[in-house]
């Protein structure tokens, strides 16, 4: 950021994160915003300015914009909220908020109850244990219910359906 805002370019402090964002905006489609270490949730609100500040602080993941990821990440949100992201939404914040959504339905009972399935039970407990929504969804959970498949395009769809079936018996 030094380099832009001093000599030839001179870019004004101010006008870097709206450039930035803007940039953000118009092209990501799966990234991941860290601060600290800690995963951003608000990556367009008040606090992403402040990014500009420390710029050493801060960490941006790009992920595979390959369409299987992509379309994983859509599938995953169309299973927690029945919505799928628009053209221009960044589909790993889009994918975290629909599985946040679909947390805050489960009540209490069902995520103490012995009787629910197991898969629902793992699910519930890795989101329970996650410290970064991210890799929760891209790392996590493919591991743990997309099977030993190499191809990421089948563990993301073994996912899926791992993921269909332990939403039911939680919020049913």
């Amino acid at each position: 950021m030094s380099e832009l805002s001093e000599a030839p370019l001179g870019l004004a402090a101010g006008v870097l994160p709206v450039l930035v964002f803007a940039g953000y905006k118009a092209f990501g489609r799966a990234v991941t915003i860290r601060s600290d270490g800690r995963y951003q949730r608000d990556v367009l609100g008040f606090a992403s300015t402040m990014m500009f500040n420390e710029p050493e602080l801060h960490e941006v993941e790009v992920h595979d914009r390959k369409g299987r990821l992509l379309r994983y990440l859509e599938d995953f949100s169309y299973v927690f909220t029945y919505e799928r992201p628009g053209p221009f939404d960044e589909r790993v914040s889009h994918a975290a908020t629909a599985f946040e959504k679909w947390l805050a339905t489960v009540a209490d009972g069902a995520r103490r109850s012995r009787r629910m399935p197991a898969n629902a039970r793992n699910l519930l407990r890795a989101a329970a244990l996650a410290q970064d929504p991210a890799e929760l969804l891209i790392k996590m959970l493919p591991l743990m219910l997309g099977g030993d498949s190499a191809s990421p395009s089948e563990r993301y769809a073994e996912t899926i359906r791992q993921l269909e079936a332990a939403r039911t018996p939680s919020t049913g």
